[in-house]
């Protein structure tokens, strides 16, 4: 595989952005000037790939671990997208000795960055439909038993220091940031067949992963 990848850096801001945010901030009662406009900057890697047993192998020369790789080594992958996305703004101080308002606050961030990874899936999926294909559900560390290690040979194939995006110790800095994948695949075959099988976590984080994979995507 040639090391050859198409990388840029994304923002995710403005009015639009902002009023898809207010949309899903009422569905967790959120009242409109509860909600403060937080932006998202991402660093977005496309490019070939192998998948070999439970190894994906990136064309940069990292490869990425996990069980579930196994359900797409039948379909003979060669494309992924991906990205690391973090919050641009930090939480006011003010906010941090309330813990009403931190709750607030922290829901607007969360809600900003889930929106954009939202978005950027929608945007390969239709790029990729047009060729016969689509995206896979968003995978990543710590999603369906995928170790945490695997964040940082994201950010390094990402380039994500350009953005202020760091690992330590299991841990993406800053905090509202995180780091995932997706995969060009057939359409039949754009969701895992058991997710639960390559899980980690116990039977309470189950619903969590049920709602991502069934309605949210």
């Amino acid at each position: 595989m040639s090391e050859v990848w198409k990388k840029e850096t994304l923002s995710f801001a403005g009015q639009t952005f902002y009023g898809l945010m207010k949309q899903e901030a009422e569905k967790r009662r959120l009242k409109p000037g509860e909600v403060r406009p937080y932006g998202v900057r991402g660093r977005v890697a496309e490019g070939m790939v192998s998948v070999e047993d439970h190894r994906l192998l990136l064309a940069s020369g990292e490869t990425l671990l996990w069980e579930g790789f196994r359900e797409w080594k039948e379909y003979q992958i060669r494309q992924v997208c991906l990205f690391v996305l973090c919050v641009q703004q930090n939480i006011p101080d003010s906010c941090l000795e309330h813990l009403d308002l931190q709750y607030k606050e922290e829901t607007c961030a969360g809600i900003a960055l889930s929106l954009a990874r939202k978005l950027l899936r929608e945007r390969y999926e239709a790029q990729w439909k047009r060729e016969g294909m689509t995206a896979s559900v968003v995978l990543g560390p710590g999603y369906y038993g995928m170790d945490v290690k695997m964040a940082e040979r994201i950010l390094k194939t990402t380039g994500a220091a350009d953005i202020g995006v760091t690992y330590d110790r299991g841990m993406l800095h800053p905090v509202f940031s995180l780091a995932g994948l997706f995969l060009k695949v057939p359409d039949e075959k754009k969701k895992l067949e058991n997710p639960c099988r390559y899980c980690q976590g116990t039977a309470d984080g189950c619903l969590w992963c049920e709602m991502r994979n069934e309605k949210e995507w």
